[in-house]
């Protein structure tokens, strides 16, 4: 039960985040910060929209804490029949260890910037995946962090690659 929660819980996040990068590849779509904007404003004009956005804000977060502690463990081999021996078990370990914080400080800084944009009252600085990346670059050292996610993110897309051929069913 506890892997198909976690699985939904997967599938509900990246749904939103195909969703949120299609819109923004639409040629006739606003850019992602302002479309989220858009859908926080019209969210916190509903009764219990505040509460509402807090909560998706704090799932959000969650989940990205969620994957760096995954990624930090390792866990995520048990889900994964890996090569007995050779430089492919090395490889693979490092690219989810690797993928999976990258992806969980992405995933942390939006739900963040949810949850101060929510708090704080002010929607037009809820910015999704981009707003969050931007907010990253922003601070001291912010490029070169950015660099690091940039480069982490594609190590998880690499493992998730890697994964369809070595996952358990």
């Amino acid at each position: 039960m506890g892997n198909r929660l976690s699985a939904g819980g997967k599938a509900v996040v990246f749904a939103v985040m195909a969703l949120t990068f299609a819109a923004s590849a639409s040629e006739n779509s606003k850019n992602s910060g302002q479309s989220t904007s858009d859908f926080t404003v019209s969210i916190m004009k509903a009764p219990g929209g505040p509460l509402l956005l807090i909560a998706i804000g704090a799932a959000v977060a969650i989940v990205g804490i969620v994957f760096m502690v995954l990624g930090f463990r390792a866990s995520f081999k048990k889900d994964l029949r890996l090569p007995p021996s050779g430089a492919g078990r090395p490889v693979i370990t490092g690219l989810g260890v690797v993928g999976y914080i990258a992806e969980g400080i992405a995933l942390f800084l939006v739900g963040l910037l949810f949850i101060i944009a929510t708090v704080s009252a002010r929607p037009q600085e809820s910015t999704g995946l981009d707003g969050g990346l931007k907010a990253l670059r922003e601070q001291p050292y912010g490029v070169y962090m950015l660099t690091a996610v940039g480069a982490g993110l594609i190590c998880y897309g690499l493992y998730l690659m890697v994964k369809a051929k070595f996952a358990r069913m």
